[in-house]
């Protein structure tokens, strides 16, 4: 589908649960690729977002408005793209969680495969590799104000052809994280708000070893 928000799917206002559905090759000129939910608590399991694009933020999925409060278990967010932020996901306000999910090669301005503006965002057991920043922030993960929750995820070889960091976190963002690997991000990987956490809780910087990447 091709739509101003919300290529495949809007949702406004509503607490849906969406499993085992393909939302793929759409496009929204402004937010939202493949799916835009505003003041929601979507729950999205099992279901494969790609190849979706939007102008601005979200290519896979953008979730705005206070009190929104998006689940998203076992998914895969894979080859989206946003214009200025949140290849994979966009999230304004919001309180997330990701648990069990991949986010492979979506693209953006900042934050390759995530970026989350203000709420919390909690990412549990993700897999965040291969996604780019074009403009050298957010490789993989761009926090701006807010709290980040990182735990058993791997974020790896993001940005590879530029100079973003794994995970770049700004006006006043914090991040905490537990058993975690950050490894191969052009920028670095242990750094910013991610600094002094390798070799704490479990955390480390070795080589995932992906057979297809």
């Amino acid at each position: 589908g091709v739509a101003s928000v919300g290529g495949g799917i809007v949702i406004d206002g509503a607490a849906p649960t969406i499993a085992l559905c393909d939302i793929a090759g759409n496009q929204a000129t402004g937010s939202g690729g493949g799916l835009y939910a505003c003041f929601s608590r979507l729950d999205l399991r099992t279901t494969s977002v790609r190849l979706n694009t939007a102008g601005t933020e979200g290519g896979g999925v953008c979730v705005a408005g206070a009190g929104s409060a998006p689940s998203f278990q076992y998914d895969f967010f894979e080859d989206n793209s946003a214009g200025t932020a949140g290849g994979g996901a966009s999230f304004a306000w919001a309180s997330v969680i990701l648990d069990h999910c991949s986010l492979v090669r979506n693209t953006a301005s900042q934050g390759g495969a995530i970026n989350a503006s203000g709420g919390h965002l909690d990412v549990v057991s993700c897999t965040v590799a291969d996604n780019g920043a074009s403009a050298g922030t957010g490789g993989g993960i761009q926090r701006d104000s807010g709290a980040l929750d990182l735990a058993n995820t791997i974020i790896a070889f993001n940005d590879r052809s530029g100079a973003a960091t794994a995970v770049t976190c700004v006006f006043g963002a914090t991040a905490t994280a537990s058993c975690c690997d950050v490894y191969g991000n052009a920028g670095g990987d242990w750094t910013g708000c991610l600094a002094g956490l390798d070799g704490t809780a479990g955390n480390i910087s070795l080589d995932p070893l992906f057979c297809d990447l």
